[in-house]
């Protein structure tokens, strides 16, 4: 089946693209908005967390692995004072990087991927020592990279065209190792029922809600106030589905997390 690159997420333009995310469906509506009277003292009972801050120096590290076994780049993520995100890379000597990237993905390939070219992707351009990539903190998951899973080399096509299978053929692969626990442990989630601007159902599991199907004219607002937390715990919990500091719309038949160990 023939297949063409979807955008990538890159450092210079934080913007972030979701494979095969489609326009706003009629009746999805953005945040934030007034809350309606239905919902008036509906809110769940839950303590407000405040977020553990992020420390400072190298705060996680990745070492990328080829199908040969042999070690290809090795990756360390460091905060600096200045709030921003530093991806450091070290090639291993003699590794081709022609037409290569470094991305970034915020869940787990399987195991027998050799093709990177669908979902969401933080690229990184080529790795090069000595040039490290830049974030700032507040870009990444509300201020809490840890979401971030593995570290993929790819190289691309030497000529792309209309019969390209694979876009971005990987390279290299490994886990990335965070030396921090999530900034907010405490962050649980308690269900006061449906409101006016949360009208969706709720999965729930041993008795508490772990996912949130959106319903349509849902606020992210009122969402969030049904389950007892706040906007912004609501985008900590889903990194993987809103734009850095920009105004989340939910789509009817989108499902949120609402677990810190499942973000």
């Amino acid at each position: 089946m023939t297949r063409f690159p979807l955008p990538v997420v890159a450092a210079a333009a934080l913007a972030l693209t979701l494979g095969g995310c489609a326009a706003v469906e009629p009746g999805a509506t953005a945040a934030p908005a007034p809350a309606s009277p239905e919902r008036a003292g509906a809110t769940a009972s839950a303590s407000v967390v405040e977020p553990a801050e992020l420390p400072n120096g190298v705060i996680g590290r990745a070492t990328l692995v080829g199908a040969d076994g042999s070690v290809a780049v090795s990756v360390e993520v460091s905060r600096s004072g200045d709030d921003l995100l530093e991806i450091r890379s070290l090639p291993a000597p003699g590794l081709d990087l022609a037409r290569t990237e470094l991305m970034l993905a915020p869940r787990p390939l399987a195991d027998d991927a050799t093709c990177f070219d669908e979902g969401l992707r933080y690229g990184l351009g080529t790795p090069v020592e000595g040039e490290p990539a830049r974030w700032g903190v507040a870009d990444l998951g509300e201020g809490d990279p840890s979401f971030l899973d593995e570290a993929v080399l790819v190289r691309g096509p030497a000529e792309a065209t209309a019969e390209t299978e694979c876009f971005a053929d990987i390279v290299a692969r490994g886990p990335i190792e965070w030396s921090f626990a999530p900034l907010r442990t405490g962050l649980v989630a308690s269900d006061a029922g449906a409101t006016g601007g949360a009208r969706g159902d709720a999965t729930v599991e041993d008795g508490a809600p772990v996912a949130y199907t959106v319903a349509r004219d849902d606020l992210i607002d009122e969402v969030a106030a049904r389950f007892g937390i706040t906007a912004g715990d609501l985008l900590y919990l889903n990194p993987d589905r809103s734009p850095p500091g920009g105004v989340s719309t939910l789509h009817p038949g989108e499902v949120l997390n609402l677990v810190v160990e499942r973000r």
